[in-house]
């Protein structure tokens, strides 16, 4: 009996990020590519993944926005550029389960 590998929705506009990503993550995880807000929707309408990495900002959206429509117990990691201790903990208290800051290194992906 074969187990299916955790899914993760990666939700990157930069490809050289999200290819990085999903080179490193893609070694354990079922990673699933998204360019923007739009196209990480379709893929939350079709299937239910195990961890969203949304970068908070994206050509037709932000990623903050996942945080509302993603399932409640679907869990929303936030990347961003941004450093400042006020991005952080407003990404957290609008429900983000983590707030990774970019750039950042492979052990802390």
């Amino acid at each position: 009996m074969t187990t299916a590998a955790p899914s993760i929705l990666i939700v990157e506009d930069e490809v050289s990020v999200s290819s990085l990503m999903q080179a490193v993550l893609g070694q354990g995880y079922d990673c699933t590519l998204a360019s923007g807000f739009g196209e990480a929707l379709r893929h939350l309408k079709d299937r239910t993944f195990d961890l969203v990495l949304a970068d908070e900002g994206l050509p037709d959206g932000s990623g903050l926005y996942l945080l509302a429509v993603a399932p409640p117990k679907m869990p929303v990691v936030i990347t961003s550029g941004k450093t400042d201790a006020e991005s952080v903990q407003s990404a957290l208290s609008k429900g983000a389960y983590a707030y990774l800051r970019k750039p950042f290194n492979l052990a802390e992906l």
